[in-house]
């Protein structure tokens, strides 16, 4: 006779053959649907109990007015471990405002979740104002409908692009560039500084992100007028993290928690050497503030590792009470620049 197992046992079963599967795709680099035969052994009654994770967004899902709110959020996102739940839920509905810089935030959490075999499923009318400009930055030509198939792109003004590969790629860095400088002067061309600037970020994150599954999000968004935004976005181990890794023996633990920011300026100050005491080899941190301080890009801002530093307004830097890993960099380029730059 055949012996019953009872569900609590199942459930075990099922979990721990889930767990197998994760690390056989660690393993591969892939990203692979979670096969349902790992829960072919719970009832029905048990798999009811695995409910969706549930994460509403915040109603001003900014960096300018909203970024607090907009941290929490994001990190309740990318912390979910998967226990207890079948899935994320995002629930989109109720937000009055949002801007490109959080719509790829929440983008580069998506994709770092679906890089664990974690499914990620949220609402979306099409309807409201929040649902258009989802819409129009390109977030959702990024996502698959429930039903199947593709959302299509309806915006060439707005374009995201992920990398995902040991590389910058700097040549599809190029081409993203010249597509954006196009719509404000009209001509194709390469604009040298922002592309080496833009070829500095991509570099950090191949070198200092997670050995697996290692990406970045580079986004221009045009809404009109003479400005173009860029966002970069990588969900590494952030600037900060990277030094205390990296060069512990310079900053003091004292230092780093009382005053991250005055270390983070000093990342892009270069004052920070590499363990061996010798000059720093990493170039890209200052090469990004000088592109800034001579006036190629404006209004550069990063975020990194629960720090807001903004380059040409410091009283607007600020060490934040809830903290993001990664790091996001987020600026503008106006047609005078571009002008100036061509003449």
């Amino acid at each position: 006779m055949k012996a019953k197992i009872c569900r609590s046992e199942r459930l075990r079963i099922a979990k721990r053959g889930l767990k197998q599967h994760s690390l056989k795709v660690k393993r591969r680099k892939k990203v692979h649907v979670v096969p349902r035969a790992y829960f072919s052994n719970i009832s029905m009654y048990e798999k009811e109990k695995l409910k969706p994770y549930r994460i509403k967004c915040p109603v001003d899902f900014t960096i300018e007015t909203g970024l607090e709110k907009s941290i929490v959020f994001l990190s309740r996102v990318r912390n979910f471990n998967g226990q207890n739940y079948s899935h994320v839920y995002l629930d989109l509905n109720g937000i009055k405002k949002i801007d490109i810089v959080c719509i790829v935030m929440l983008l580069s959490v998506v994709n770092h979740l679906s890089s664990r075999n974690i499914s990620v499923v949220g609402n979306h009318s099409g309807e409201s104002i929040s649902d258009n400009i989802f819409c129009k930055s390109g977030f959702l030509s990024h996502m698959t409908k429930i039903s199947g198939g593709k959302f299509t792109s309806s915006d060439e003004h707005s374009l995201i692009v992920k990398i995902g590969t040991d590389k910058a790629n700097p040549d599809l860095i190029g081409k993203t560039n010249a597509k954006a400088v196009k719509i404000l002067t009209g001509r194709e061309f390469h604009y040298k500084k922002l592309n080496s600037m833009v070829g500095e970020m991509a570099g950090n994150t191949m070198e200092f992100a997670y050995s697996h599954n290692k990406h970045y999000l580079y986004c221009y968004n045009y809404t009109g007028g003479d400005e173009i935004t860029f966002v970069f976005s990588d969900v590494g181990y952030g600037i900060i993290d990277t030094l205390r890794k990296n060069v512990g023996h310079i900053i003091n633990d004292t230092i780093t928690f009382k005053d991250k920011l005055a270390v983070l300026n000093g990342a892009f100050d270069k004052k920070y050497g590499s363990k061996t005491e010798e000059v720093n080899r990493n170039q890209g941190l200052p090469l990004i503030k000088s592109v800034n301080n001579e006036g190629l890009v404006k209004n550069l801002r990063v975020l990194t590792n629960g720090v807001y530093l903004d380059f040409d307004d410091n009283e607007k830097s600020q060490i934040l009470s809830n903290r993001y890993s990664g790091t996001i960099y987020v600026w503008k380029v106006s047609k005078s620049i571009l002008e100036e730059y061509l003449s």
